[in-house]
C-alpha cells in the first residue's frame, strides 16, 4: 500500500488542493487493494516512512525547479521564511527561465508568496 501511495505523493507535487484531495483518495484505495498483493518489503517501508514525514514547502518548490527541463542548465537557490514564502535567488539566461521558475514556484502546493530575485544575464 505504501508504495502505491509515495508514488501519488509524488504526482501531488504542485497540485492545487482538490487534486491533492482527489490523488490522495484513489491512492487509499489502491493501496487498499495492493495490501493483498504484495509483500512487506522493509526498504519500501523505511521509504515511505522517509517521504511521509512531510516536505517543506521550500522543499517542493526545489524539486519542481530542479526537475523542470528549461530551468536544467541553470541552480536557483530557493529559501523559505515560513508561512508559505519563498525566494527564488540565482542568474538565469533567459526571460523564459525567469518566469518558468516563479510560475512553477506560485503553483506549487503551500506557497503563498513568491519574492523574485532572479537576475536575467548574458551568456
Amino acid at each position: 500500500m505504501k508504495p502505491v501511495i509515495a508514488a501519488f505523493l509524488f504526482l501531488c507535487i504542485g497540485c492545487n488542493q482538490q487534486d491533492v484531495t482527489t490523488l490522495t483518495a484513489i491512492a487509499q484505495k489502491l493501496g487498499e487493494r495492493a495490501d493483498n498483493l504484495t509483500p512487506r518489503d522493509p526498504a519500501l517501508l523505511r521509504t515511505w516512512d522517509v517521504m511521509s514525514s512531510g516536505a517543506s514547502v521550500e522543499a517542493r518548490v526545489r524539486r519542481r525547479l530542479l526537475y523542470d527541463a528549461l530551468l536544467q542548465p541553470v541552480f536557483i537557490e530557493v529559501t523559505g521564511a515560513g508561512e508559505g514564502k519563498v525566494t527564488l535567488r540565482g542568474q538565469v539566461t533567459l526571460a523564459a527561465q525567469k518566469s518558468q521558475a516563479v510560475e512553477l514556484a506560485r503553483g506549487t502546493v503551500g506557497v503563498t508568496n513568491v519574492v523574485d530575485e532572479l537576475e536575467i544575464v548574458a551568456q
